[in-house]
């Protein structure tokens, strides 16, 4: 009995070791993918890579040309959606999702910008997202999406760092 312990034992250190030594080496690797998504996102959003590598500031970044990018996350109905979000001269431009957890089939809007009823924020401001009906059967993710329109168009810009 004792030696089918130390057995388990062993394979149970053995695979600690191997998680340990996976999350070391792929921890960077993650990381460079998920900056690599975000820099796809926001180039997406804006319509062009941007000129300067991110300068994020309290989670907002001012692009040279005036545009704000906001990240931003907020409690959809199946756990927090995390998205960016851009506006220029307190208008919206879009709002791209990069994570969220919400009902497969239902709420695929989340992530087709040009979803009809996503294609309807675009050009509004803070005061004009107030009287959009949500999407039928996606009410609180429509309206967590909403917030985070009004969220972002509420975020006053930060100093940019262009060159003149």
């Amino acid at each position: 009995m004792l030696k089918g312990i130390s057995f388990l034992a062993l394979i149970a250190c053995a695979c600690a070791g191997l998680l340990v030594a996976t999350e070391r080496s792929t921890t960077e690797r993650i990381l460079l993918n998920k900056q690599h998504y975000e820099l796809k996102q926001i180039s997406d959003l804006i319509g062009h890579v941007p000129a300067a590598p991110p300068q994020w500031h309290d989670d907002t970044w001012l692009l040279c040309d005036g545009t704000t990018l906001v990240r931003a996350q907020r409690q959809g109905y199946g756990g927090i959606i995390h998205a960016v979000a851009a506006h220029r001269q307190h208008r919206l431009v879009g709002i791209r999702v990069s994570g969220h957890q919400e009902t497969p089939g239902i709420a695929d809007f989340v992530v087709l910008p040009e979803h009809p009823w996503r294609a309807g924020l675009r050009g509004r401001s803070a005061n004009e997202l107030t009287g959009i009906d949500a999407v039928s059967g996606a009410t609180i993710t429509s309206r967590a999406l909403i917030a985070l329109a009004k969220e972002a168009l509420g975020t006053p810009a930060v100093a940019k760092a262009c060159s003149s």
